[in-house]
């Protein structure tokens, strides 16, 4: 699981790109959707088709960031036993 998540949160400016293009295409599709409502039924139907992959990209976006933030708390938990195993190896000798 450790691997899992170092590797989906290695590569942030992908994943902050991925999710800023969903971002954009779920407002470009919300905006369709309302114009659709009070016009022509066919702005809602390119409204919901475009919807599904700006999910997408929205959601692997937003797992790789929240992957990245969790691998650095899982090394800065890492590094302070590996410092507090080699400062209590000092001690002890």
């Amino acid at each position: 699981m450790k691997q899992l998540i170092f590797k989906l949160g290695s590569n942030v400016k992908r994943s902050l790109r991925f999710f800023i293009v969903g971002l954009v295409l779920g407002v470009i599709s919300a905006a369709l959707i309302y114009h659709g409502y009070y016009h022509q039924h066919y702005y809602q139907i390119v409204g919901l088709v475009i919807l599904v992959p700006a999910v997408i990209c929205l959601f692997y976006g937003y797992i790789g960031l929240l992957a990245n933030r969790i691998s650095q708390i899982i090394q800065g938990i890492i590094d302070k036993r590996q410092r507090n195993k080699e400062l209590y190896q000092d001690i002890d000798s």
